[in-house]
């Protein structure tokens, strides 16, 4: 958006006046947990957002056919990118210089580090990363399926498991010692390494412990042992 420079002084004053940019009448719409201010009411944003999200969609849609930059318009998208080189580096220049501070907001609220959203899981909370619950999923999913889109599948799995390791019975606690494994291990069985019906939760010890074995390999040498030294 481009404003003159009589509106923009205009501007800048209702901004730190917390005043409506638009209708500069009523008082901006304040909300603690966000790191740059809104500079609109509540009536005036509402006027906005209608068919806000259709011409944006319509605008970026427009460009992508065009081979353009879905951010400035001007420039050709990398391969592969929606992007120019020169939007993407600014996208990650100013990442680095904001995250730093809105994750250490979110953490010292007591949010999760990752969306912000909802609270992280208390047996997180010493951690560096403490996440809420879907976001542990979707850590997990990625990790070791390689998408996120299976973080339900690892929940449902891990509820069926009554939050138990599938070896030992230990209680599976999020941030603690609850860890994704491959029943049938990656190194052996590459092809399964994304399928959610591979997996199962288990103690991270035992996960270690049991690295590329099959189950029956590993039970077997757990009893060797225990004959052993027992």
């Amino acid at each position: 958006m481009i404003i003159h420079k009589n509106k923009k002084s205009i501007y800048e004053k209702c901004k730190a006046a917390g005043i409506c940019t638009r209708c500069k009448k009523r008082p901006a719409i304040q909300r603690p947990e966000r790191i740059s201010p809104l500079v609109n009411c509540e009536e005036c944003a509402a006027v906005l957002k209608v068919g806000a999200k259709e011409r944006a969609a319509a605008r970026t849609n427009r460009l992508k056919a065009f081979g353009r930059c879905v951010q400035c318009g001007k420039h050709p998208a990398i391969e592969g990118y929606t992007r120019c080189q020169t939007c993407r580096k600014k996208g990650t220049d100013c990442a680095r210089r904001t995250q730093p501070k809105r994750h250490e907001n979110r953490k010292a609220r007591g949010l999760c580090k990752l969306c912000g959203a909802r609270p992280h899981i208390e047996s997180m909370k010493h951690l560096k990363t403490p996440m809420c619950e879907p976001c542990f999923y979707k850590v997990c999913s990625q990790r070791a399926l390689g998408n996120r889109q299976y973080w339900e599948a690892l929940k449902t799995k891990l509820i069926s498991q009554n939050f138990k390791c599938a070896y030992t019975g230990r209680h599976l606690i999020f941030g603690v010692n609850a860890s994704v494994d491959h029943i049938l291990p990656v190194a052996r069985y590459p092809h399964l390494k994304s399928d959610p019906n591979n997996i199962q939760w288990v103690a991270k010890n035992i996960n270690y412990m049991k690295n590329n074995f099959l189950s029956e390999e590993f039970l077997a040498l757990v009893k060797e042992i225990a004959a052993y030294r027992l």
